[in-house]
């Protein structure tokens, strides 16, 4: 999840560092400040405390291209204090690869050392049917929140494939 350097702290747990490193890479795109929008902040921040306090919770940050939601993400993700934040960045070329987004917000991978992550990554390399995919996908989620409350974060929503959509439509009716 971590593209950029490493943060300064090798004192901070694991969450810590990962809240850094997501902060850290998308600061690399929303760069600036951000002004006026501290009403809008303090209405997810208090979405993101109900979903830390195990209320199940869906926010959707959109706008017009360059209105600074990305920069709006960086300030959450800095807050997102009692949340395990998992971060995907989405661009054009995930419209194209099944469960892109999902899948590298996750971690994925068919090298994992989690069985679960393992699988998923198998299934969709081998196209297994979208219905097995997105279950597995929500048994994922499902466990990861039993063990803290998760962040979710797709920067770039509209550039990920249906598959991806389909999945998060999904799991967040079963929150």
């Amino acid at each position: 999840l971590c593209t950029g350097p490493r943060p300064p702290s090798r004192d901070l747990p694991p969450c810590a560092l990962l809240t850094q490193c997501c902060v850290m890479r998308l600061a690399q795109r929303g760069v600036g400040r951000l002004v006026g929008r501290s009403a809008e902040l303090d209405a997810v921040r208090r979405r993101l405390a109900r979903g830390a306090d195990g209320a199940g919770e869906v926010v959707l940050i959109e706008g017009a291209p360059g209105i600074g939601k990305t920069r709006f993400l960086v300030e959450l993700l800095a807050d997102s204090v009692g949340l395990r934040p998992f971060l995907a960045d989405t661009d054009e070329l995930d419209c194209t690869r099944p469960f892109a987004s999902l899948a590298d917000a996750l971690d994925c991978r068919r090298a994992s050392p989690d069985g679960l992550r393992s699988e998923i990554a198998s299934l969709i390399d081998e196209g297994a049917s979208e219905f097995r995919i997105v279950e597995r996908f929500a048994e994922l989620l499902e466990r990861m929140a039993l063990e803290g409350p998760l962040l979710v974060v797709i920067d770039d929503l509209q550039w990920s494939d249906v598959s991806t959509v389909t999945a998060l439509r999904f799991t967040t009716r079963r929150l």
